[in-house]
């Protein structure tokens, strides 16, 4: 396909937008002079230039509202990354105080029968003391009535000697 030069490029264009106005009433009998229908080149050129220069500014504006737009994407993947880590990371302390408050109840538990434990051993120790106060005077007066009844110190009765045979002892000759 052969290269087309820009003025014939122009001619196609001005013949496309003239095509419209023959339809909407003007007749073909009258035919445009070269002259007429021929618009200056340089003229529809720096609108073509103006044009190609506001869509790329359109088109500009387009991709760094497309990166902006990214970015913001990103960030609020970055925070919902950062909210799901603090959930867990929230159920994992949540998790750990209601151990603690179960450990809690069971230690104000175990101080309460603690107390209890004391208060009974409390009591059972100044009983052992009235019982003791109760019996120091019978202990007391059996110890001294043993203490006349068995002699001071023991001696066992004499017994008989006996004397051994040989034969008794097993010896033989």
């Amino acid at each position: 396909m052969a290269r087309k030069s820009l003025s014939d490029l122009l001619k196609q264009e001005v013949k496309a937008q003239s095509q419209p106005e023959l339809d909407a009433g003007i007749s073909p009998d009258l035919e445009p002079t070269p002259e007429a229908s021929v618009p200056e080149p340089t003229a529809d050129l720096a609108e073509l230039q103006a044009q190609l220069n506001s869509i790329k500014a359109a088109l500009q504006a387009e991709k760094s509202q497309g990166q902006k737009l990214k970015e913001q994407l990103q960030q609020e993947k970055k925070a919902q990354e950062k909210v799901k880590q603090l959930e867990q990371s929230l159920k994992q302390e949540q998790a750990r105080v209601k151990e603690l408050q179960n450990e809690v109840q069971l230690v104000e538990k175990l101080q309460t029968e603690l107390k209890e434990e004391k208060n009974l051993v409390g009591k059972l120790y100044s009983k052992i003391q009235d019982l003791e106060e109760d019996l120091a005077p019978q202990v007391s007066a059996a110890l001294t009535t043993l203490s006349r009844a068995m002699p001071v110190r023991y001696v066992a009765p004499k017994q008989p000697p006996t004397n051994l045979s040989d034969e008794d002892i097993g010896w033989f000759d």
